[in-house]
């Protein structure tokens, strides 16, 4: 809702610590809704065709817009 496509990408890559990752009894009792959230927007950022989801939906949100900055830099070098 808020268009900051950095914070998504910080929230994830917290969750995808191994550490959280491997609560195997956490991630069973989470609620459908919260799990098909966290689905969306790891699909969200997923690194498939060069950043493609993120990227659309950077261009297609309405203003204003924080993107993932390290996308642009990436590009960048």
């Amino acid at each position: 809702k808020l268009n900051n496509y950095n914070a998504v990408f910080e929230i994830i890559a917290g969750i995808q610590i191994a550490a959280v990752h491997r609560l195997k009894n956490t991630w069973s009792v989470l609620q459908n809704k919260s799990k098909n959230l966290y689905t969306y927007l790891y699909n969200l950022i997923s690194r498939d065709g060069n950043f493609r989801n993120i990227r659309n939906a950077v261009v297609t949100s309405k203003p204003p817009v924080l993107p993932y900055i390290g996308l642009y830099l990436t590009d960048l070098t």
